[in-house]
């Protein structure tokens, strides 16, 4: 009688089946999929959120500083706006001249030819280039798709997926 306990104990203590492992996986793979699933969307509106945020703060602090100016904007370079603490910290030098959003892609800001300024976002994120495009204020910004530079553009066109990497989009935003 001992020794058919001593036995059932040793089976029980076998360990897991490579069936048993697969299974798990499997499920594990099943629960993390729903997940990111179901939170996928809303990390598409927080980026959007933070990218409108950011261009809000850019727009209003560019319009406060040239408000009484007469020659438009005067600034050279996105480094004059940083120097004089005009846009928010969330944009961040890479190298020289070149500076990256924190939520994605890079930024450049510079005036236009009328006296305008634009700024011009590469690489972000696609879901969210299309609910700031839906957020943005149309007498605000005149909206100018990134791949078709000078050219206006309806609000549902404006996020044009980009050619090269995949789920990136570009906006250009010109100032009203």
């Amino acid at each position: 009688m001992k020794f058919n306990s001593f036995n059932q104990n040793k089976k029980s203590q076998r360990g897991v089946s490579l069936f048993d492992f697969v299974l798990w996986i499997a499920i594990a793979g099943a629960f993390i999929a729903s997940i990111y699933a179901i939170y996928g969307p809303s990390r598409a509106q927080t980026r959007a959120q933070s990218l409108l945020n950011e261009i809000q703060i850019s727009q209003l602090g560019i319009q406060g500083v040239y408000s009484s100016s007469t020659t438009g904007y005067t600034f050279t370079n996105i480094d004059d706006l940083i120097t004089e603490q005009i846009l928010p910290t969330s944009i961040k030098k890479v190298s020289n001249g070149v500076w990256n959003s924190t939520e994605g892609g890079s930024i450049t800001i510079a005036t236009d030819t009328s006296a305008k300024f634009v700024i011009t976002y590469s690489s972000i994120n696609f879901a969210a280039c299309n609910l700031i495009v839906g957020k943005l204020n149309q007498d605000s910004w005149l909206i100018i798709d990134g791949s078709r530079a000078g050219t206006a553009t309806a609000k549902f066109t404006a996020c044009e997926e980009s050619s090269t990497e995949s789920g990136k989009a570009h906006l250009r935003l010109v100032s009203a």
